[in-house]
């Protein structure tokens, strides 16, 4: 078996045979409506080629698709059809044949334009001077080339796939070590002589995993497919693209091989976050078609009106699959192509999650790059992509996209780090980035709702994803309702299960002490300052619950640590009504990204106070009787929510 694959991957590194060891004539068609020129292109064309010609574009296109051409020579002005369209009809049944335009109204035409929209092989002026000759044995030996070199790697491809390979099991002293190939066109690729970026645990001291730093040609390669694969995917029916989508959720569902090291990067429960996340998010995956109803309308749907914008890449810093999922598959549910852009910060969710859409066919590529030590490749990535959707904290996006210049700025000694920092807040994010940036979740409990559904939300929701951006921070509760639902939620949270994040029963992961005395304790002692620790008080291992004094906080400057995004299972809890409630929302959105909370819940069955917060607009979204965390809505009842203020497929559409 070793024998086997030793030969077949020294086949590989063989050069390609020779470009024309068949006796075949290469073949050329000639499309213009112009019978004179069609004569005469074929008496100027040596007799080594076989020639076909169309008086038309509708012509050409038939003759195209009933004999292999290797290269065409195209009118743009003619009847019909023009070019340009006859151009666009041929790329779709065939992306990397050579055309080569042949106009007599060059001057007419915007020619960076066209070059830039329809990539020719050629333009030449009928009446210029030029070789036609040696372009059309240039065309043809490209096209040869690359076809030969497809075949023969596809052949081997299709014998590697056929061989019994059995799996490396590969350890650290601390376990098993996850690591994440590359994917490019649908296939894992296996790169050589590039440094390995370290997958390491929440509190970075133990190696789980490894993945590639992709080089330039690399990240090239990924680019070209990405744009590539374009086309394909739009060919497709909107309906079509969608049940691709929901294959993929299908496997999502039953792929739990990251289950395991999920909690370890990211810090979660297996057990109430990684497995329900990952149900959830396939569930969405799944209702794909009616997704695309709400968002878009069902008309658009059924009737193809949905084509994308083009290539779009996505950069997500977050461990959860939810954050990931919306990024990647709305922009493929909008009819794009994507180009995944992962770091070794917990990205195992979005990996599986791009991987499962690769495998069911969607264009997806996955590439793994340390911008942070090569800057210029985010600036690149946004200036090769159509958009680009970040998922984290703005500076991260300031960082990414002039990481370069102010690297260069830094190390010439131009700027001290603390003026870096400034000019950094200063700088506007790109136009081309769609960002999500705003964090943290808040609730407000009327004394009419029912207690018991309300109190599972309330512990989800702070206890289960306490490293998510829609993790619940701070509740406001009716007087009425109250002391009976501290005493509540008190009781569920002895029932709680705490432990390691390999414990596949814990409710809750304990941190570790180092983070406890570094950022927790510090906390807790701020809180007791602005009010009284109900639960937990400084035992590191256990959930907490703050009581705020609204008085304090008010008077003490303190407001901006509503704002904070503690990471941990804390929740800091506020006597109040509704307007107090609002009161408390706005004091959080000063210390958030974009002014305003991601998340808030309205627990109550008055239709006009749900209407009252989501009139006073403290947050983005707004959630009724349900945890913060269903950042994707209520999947299971087919009940969907915006991002932001935005559905990410209506912004990437494209709409016809």
């Amino acid at each position: 078996m070793t024998e086997d694959l030793t030969g077949l991957l020294n086949e590989f590194d063989q050069p390609h045979p020779a470009l024309f060891e068949s006796e075949e004539k290469p073949t050329l068609l000639i499309i213009d409506d112009d019978e004179p020129i069609r004569r005469g292109l074929t008496r100027i064309l040596p007799p080594a080629y076989q020639i076909l010609s169309a008086p038309d574009g509708q012509e050409g296109i038939r003759v195209f698709q009933e004999h292999s051409v290797d290269a065409i020579i195209l009118d743009i002005k003619m009847p019909r059809m023009s070019g340009f369209e006859v151009c666009l009809a041929i790329n779709k049944l065939d992306a990397e044949i050579p055309i080569i335009f042949h106009t007599a109204f060059q001057s007419e035409h915007d020619l960076k334009a066209i070059i830039n929209i329809y990539k020719p092989f050629a333009y030449l002026d009928k009446g210029g001077s030029y070789n036609l000759n040696e372009t059309v044995q240039e065309a043809v030996s490209h096209y040869r080339k690359n076809k030969t070199q497809k075949d023969r790697i596809s052949a081997l491809e299709h014998r590697l796939q056929n061989i019994d390979l059995s799996v490396e099991d590969l350890s650290s002293p601390s376990g098993p070590v996850w690591d994440l190939p590359i994917w490019i066109n649908g296939k894992q690729v296996t790169i050589n002589n590039v440094p390995m970026l370290e997958i390491r645990t929440f509190n970075r001291q133990t190696l789980v995993g490894r993945m590639p730093d992709a080089d330039d040609e690399v990240i090239d390669e990924a680019l070209e497919i990405c744009r590539a694969r374009l086309e394909k995917w739009r060919q497709l029916g909107v309906l079509d693209r969608l049940k691709v989508i929901s294959e993929a959720g299908n496997r999502l569902a039953q792929d739990g091989s990251f289950d395991e090291v999920i909690p370890r990067t990211g810090w979660f429960s297996r057990k109430t976050a990684v497995v329900p996340d990952r149900l959830m998010t396939a569930e969405w995956m799944i209702k794909s078609a009616e997704y695309m109803n709400w968002a878009c309308g069902d008309g658009r749907v059924k009737n193809n009106l949905i084509e994308g914008i083009g290539t779009v890449g996505v950069i997500v810093q977050s461990s959860m699959f939810q954050t990931g999922a919306y990024a990647i598959i709305d922009a493929l549910r909008a009819g794009n192509s994507i180009l995944v852009k992962l770091d070794s910060r917990d990205p195992y969710s979005e990996y599986l999650v791009a991987k499962t859409l690769a495998q069911a066919g969607a264009p997806v590529q996955i590439i793994s790059v340390d911008t942070r030590n090569r800057p210029h490749v985010g600036r690149k990535l946004i200036d090769k992509l159509d958009k680009v959707v970040f998922m984290g904290n703005p500076i991260k996006i300031i960082e990414i996209a002039y990481g370069e210049a102010l690297k260069q700025i830094q190390t010439t000694g131009g700027l001290p780090s603390e003026q870096i920092r400034e000019l950094q807040q200063k700088l506007l994010i790109p136009a081309k980035v769609i960002s999500y940036t705003a964090h943290l979740g808040g609730a407000y409990v009327d004394r009419e709702t029912d207690l018991s559904p309300t109190i599972e939300s309330i512990l989800y929701s702070f206890t289960s994803h306490y490293r998510s951006c829609k993790r619940l921070v701070t509740a406001v509760i009716h007087p009425d309702l109250y002391d009976r639902f501290v005493a509540e939620l008190q009781t569920r949270l002895e029932k709680l299960v705490v432990g390691e994040p390999s414990n596949p029963d814990a409710d809750i992961v304990q941190c570790s002490q180092r983070y406890w005395d570094r950022f927790i304790k510090p906390y807790l002692e701020k809180s007791k300052g602005l009010g009284r620790i109900l639960y937990g008080e400084y035992d590191p291992f256990s959930p907490k619950i703050v009581e705020l004094n609204l008085d304090r906080l008010g008077t003490s400057g303190e407001a901006g640590y509503l704002g904070e995004e503690i990471m941990f299972p804390l929740l800091n809890i506020v006597k109040g009504d509704h307007h107090t409630a609002v009161l408390i929302a706005d004091m959080m959105g000063r210390g958030s990204h974009d002014g305003r909370i991601l998340e808030y819940s309205v627990f109550t069955e008055d239709d006009g106070l749900f209407k009252f917060f989501e009139h006073h607009g403290r947050a983005f979204n707004y959630h009724r009787n349900e945890p913060t965390t269903w950042g994707l809505g209520n999947v299971q009842a087919g009940r969907f929510r915006c991002h932001q203020r935005k559905i990410l497929a209506v912004e990437l559409a494209g709409f016809k």
